[in-house]
């Protein structure tokens, strides 16, 4: 098995024509999605507004538990956010893309090129500001990073525990990030610890592929990203 987990990383983090991790960050009204480096992420010009970004739902879960929808609007890539928010996550659908010889096109840009390969690209972007024991749960059906226990008490230099989940169960060989490294990949609980390295912004990613479902594409190529501050 050992010798398999170099193989599966290198699978898993096979080139993407949008290979930048999708984080939210605090804005005015809400929180913005932006794209860029998370390991360089804290510095601010590593990261822009991810302005083509295709529009997505934004689930909410407030200070008490309950949990909003709301679906974008023409502020995008800014999410106007609800009261007394703990934490959100926006889904975002990047489509189906072909691998060619001409380089990576989604499927509606193609011409005559030959294509060695097809695929669906989703994300999910999530971010904690405030904790609630519920936060232990997933908030979507996507792939995404649920923390099994507050990731804002976890002192620097201390593991966090955090369990990897598609459609709301764990999966295994999911390969994590943090701070733009690898650090492994999940077990068949779906977990994973990893060691949080310094204060201020801390991001998670995870990646992991799977069959399409409807046998039509190779595969679906699932993406999400875990993102809270330690002050």
């Amino acid at each position: 098995m050992r010798r398999l987990i170099p193989i599966m990383i290198f699978l898993a983090l096979a080139p993407l024509a949008h290979a930048h991790d999708l984080f939210l960050s605090p804005a005015a009204e809400g929180f913005e999605l932006r794209r860029g480096h998370s390991a360089a992420a804290e510095h601010g010009d590593a990261a822009a507004p991810c302005s083509d970004c295709p529009p997505g739902p934004t689930a909410f879960m407030l200070d008490d538990g309950a949990t909003q929808m709301r679906m974008p609007d023409d502020e995008w890539p800014v999410v106007a956010a609800p009261d007394h928010v703990a934490a959100a996550a926006v889904t975002v659908n990047w489509g189906v893309w072909a691998r060619t010889s001409a380089g990576d096109l989604r499927r509606e840009d193609l011409g005559d090129e030959t294509v060695l390969r097809l695929w669906r690209s989703r994300a999910l972007a999530k971010t904690i500001t405030l904790w609630h024991d519920r936060l232990v749960m997933p908030m979507s059906d996507e792939l995404e990073i649920a923390p099994t226990r507050n990731p804002l008490d976890v002192p620097v230099g201390h593991k966090l525990k955090v369990r990897v989940v598609l459609h709301r169960r764990p999966v295994a060989d999911a390969v994590v990030c943090y701070d733009g490294e690898v650090r492994g990949v999940t077990g068949r609980d779906g977990t994973i610890n990893i060691r949080l390295r310094h204060d201020g912004l801390q991001i998670l990613t995870a990646s992991l592929h799977s069959p399409d479902p409807d046998g039509v594409l190779d595969e679906i190529v699932h993406e999400t990203t875990l993102s809270f501050v330690k002050e």
